[in-house]
């Protein structure tokens, strides 16, 4: 099995933190340098536009 390593990086934003109005969008950068956008899945509010890991 292979190990891969991110940087996970998620931003709060300027919404108040509650929970059906916080950004759940967050970035992955992987070893290389390549970025990817991510988010939770849509149905805990996550963006149905990004990838849901």
């Amino acid at each position: 099995m292979s190990e891969h390593k991110i940087t996970l990086t998620w931003k709060r934003g300027d919404k108040p933190f509650e929970y059906q109005k916080y950004s759940r969008d967050h970035t992955w950068k992987f070893e290389g340098g390549h970025e990817m956008q991510a988010s939770a899945a849509p149905t805990y509010l996550g963006n149905p536009n990004l990838v849901d890991p």
